[in-house]
This record gives C-alpha cells, structure tokens and sequence, in this order.
C-alpha cells in the first residue's frame, strides 16, 4: 500500500513538475525512499531539552522534478 500511495504521489509530482521533500528516520528508511527518485539532503540528530539524543537520526530527502513533457 505504501509503494502504491507513493508511485500515485510521483506520478501527481511529475505530471506538475514539482520537486518532493520528505523527511525519515531509522536506518532502512532512505534506502527504501530511493526506490521511488529520492536523494539524501541531510541529516540532523535531535536532542531533548535535557541533551538526550534520540536513538535515531533524521533524514531529509528530495526528490528533484521532472521537466513537464
């Protein structure tokens, strides 16, 4: 279901020539995002207000547009 709601997303992006962004964590997360044109940005690791780091990194992606045909 997950493929399926992001292929629809890409094909709304591509047909309007609109970049995505979206943003993960966890260490298989940008591997499966790749699949579907997505590119590593950045990353950040959050902390608390007390300094406690959580136990995964963030991750923001792109996905560039596509020229209209």
């Amino acid at each position: 279901l997950g493929g399926k709601l992001m292929r629809a997303a890409a094909e709304v992006a591509d047909r309007e020539g609109l970049a995505c962004y979206l943003e993960c964590c966890g260490e298989r997360c940008p591997k499966i995002y790749e699949k579907y044109g997505f590119a590593e940005a950045g990353q950040e690791e959050l902390t608390t207000k007390s300094g406690e780091a959580f136990e995964h990194k963030y991750v923001a992606m792109v996905r560039p547009a596509k020229p209209k045909a």
